[in-house]
């Protein structure tokens, strides 16, 4: 019963209007004004704080709870908080992710700023080349796109080759040129288009339709987009020449 005594000690609600003492982690979540505006509205027209304390660990750097701080705060009201016995930072992501669902780039600048070498060289590609998480993810690891975000999340992402990622890329940009309403954007056209490199040279056919003046739309799986890549490696072959059948 004294350990149990004890532990409630540690994990009881506390209630200041003392801000100053709250610290930030660099690891934390960007302040969202949207989310600002909403919670602030909510806690003005009834203000349920002290049923959602924020979390903070033992030098009362917040760990959840900066966005209930902020507002707080600017309303001049009290924050309910509890303290983290033993924590530790990794336990960041599995209360946020349990609490609030992280964005891609919730979890990109968590392990950045934990200076994970593999999610730098992430950060950068994506910078370099205007892609998002899940398309760069593709392009530089050998797995499909599930198990890539899988790995992602966990800490645990590497990036398989860089340089195959890099030409891909600027390949893959290149073909904006030819497809319509940003096709080229989608996570569908760059899987079709990794798929065709194993084989076919793409930059080849990229050639052919820009001298033809074919045009790549929109699809609503791989399978769309390999299929409108069959039409153009097809176009115009003499009849004695191999058609290619992708499928």
């Amino acid at each position: 019963m004294e350990g149990r005594r004890t532990i409630n000690n540690i994990m009881k609600i506390q209630k200041t209007t003392d801000y100053k003492q709250f610290k930030f982690f660099k690891h934390n979540r960007d302040i969202q004004k949207g989310h600002i505006r909403e919670l602030t509205k909510s806690i003005e027209e009834r203000n349920l704080l002290e049923y959602f304390p924020i979390m903070v660990d033992n030098k009362k750097n917040v760990i959840d709870g900066q966005h209930r701080l902020f507002v707080a705060k600017e309303l001049g009201v009290p924050i309910y908080f509890r303290e983290i016995p033993d924590f530790v930072l990794k336990d960041m992501l599995i209360i946020n992710s349990n609490l609030r669902q992280w964005r891609t780039y919730d979890y990109l600048k968590f392990y950045c700023e934990q200076k994970l070498p593999d999610y730098i060289v992430l950060r950068d590609f994506m910078k370099k080349f205007g892609f998002t998480a899940n398309i760069s993810l593709y392009l530089l690891s050998k797995g499909d796109g599930l198990s890539n975000f899988n790995l992602f999340k966990s800490g645990d992402f590497k990036v398989e080759d860089l340089a195959a990622g890099r030409r891909l890329a600027r390949i893959l940009t290149d073909y904006k040129q030819i497809t319509i309403d940003d096709a080229w954007k989608r996570r569908e056209f760059s899987a079709a288009l990794k798929k065709l490199d194993k084989e076919y040279d793409i930059e080849a056919i990229l050639k052919k339709a820009i001298n033809h003046k074919l045009k790549i739309t929109g699809a609503l799986n791989v399978r769309g987009f390999l299929r409108q890549f069959e039409v153009i490696m097809n176009y115009k072959l003499k009849s004695d020449e191999n058609y290619v059948r992708l499928f």
